[in-house]
C-alpha cells in the first residue's frame, strides 16, 4: 500500500493529478510488484514474522488486484501507462535483474 501511496503522490506532483486510467495502471503495476517481493521474502526468510508478513502481503495484494481488475472492467476503464507505472516497472525490473544482491541486502 505504501508503494501505491507514493506512486499516486508522484503522479500528483507532475501536475493536475492522475486520471482514472493512470491510477488503474499504477494499481495493476504496483500490486504484482509487491506480490513478487513478498514471494521472494517467503522463499528466502527463516524469520517467522517476516514470513507471516510476506504471506499477508501476498494475500492482501492479490485481493486488491482482483478487486481493482473487477472495478476497471465494470467501469470500462482501460489502464493507461504513465510515468508512475513505468517507474514502478523499471525499478522492479532493475531490482529483480540482480536478485542475489537484493537477497543479500534484504535477508541478512
Amino acid at each position: 500500500m505504501i508503494v501505491g501511496s507514493v506512486a499516486c503522490g508522484a503522479a500528483l506532483a507532475q501536475g493536475g493529478g492522475p486520471t482514472d486510467p493512470q491510477i488503474a495502471a499504477t494499481v495493476v503495476t504496483a500490486n504484482p510488484v509487491d506480490i513478487d517481493a513478498a514471494k521472494l521474502a517467503q522463499s528466502k526468510t527463516h524469520n517467522t514474522q517476516v514470513k507471516g508478513f510476506a504471506d499477508l502481503m501476498v494475500t492482501d495484494h492479490t485481493g486488491v488486484n482482483k478487486s481493482a481488475t473487477a472495478l476497471v472492467t465494470k467501469l470500462r476503464v482501460t489502464p493507461e501507462s504513465n510515468p508512475t507505472s513505468q517507474s514502478l516497472q523499471k525499478s522492479w525490473r532493475r531490482q529483480s535483474s540482480t536478485p542475489q544482491e537484493l537477497i543479500r541486502r534484504s535477508f541478512r
